[in-house]
């Protein structure tokens, strides 16, 4: 955790912590102060991606086969 500053929470990343990400403070941990050392893990949501699919599939078929 590099800094906090109002809402947003800027985290490096990477052994030589060359990849510099703003989050919503929101999104971490309550007590995460600036210095802490976080580790993050990344997820698929199946559910989500399906259900996102099934959305654009209906656009798609609402559209048809017009230009």
């Amino acid at each position: 955790m590099d800094r906090i500053e109002g809402e947003i929470a800027t985290v490096l990343l990477g052994d030589d912590e060359s990849v510099i990400v703003n989050l919503p403070l929101a999104w971490l941990p309550p007590d995460v102060t600036e210095g802490m050392v976080l580790q993050l893990t990344v997820t698929v949501d199946h559910a989500a991606t399906d259900t996102g699919k099934q959305h654009i599939q209906s656009l798609m078929d609402e559209l048809g086969n017009e230009p």
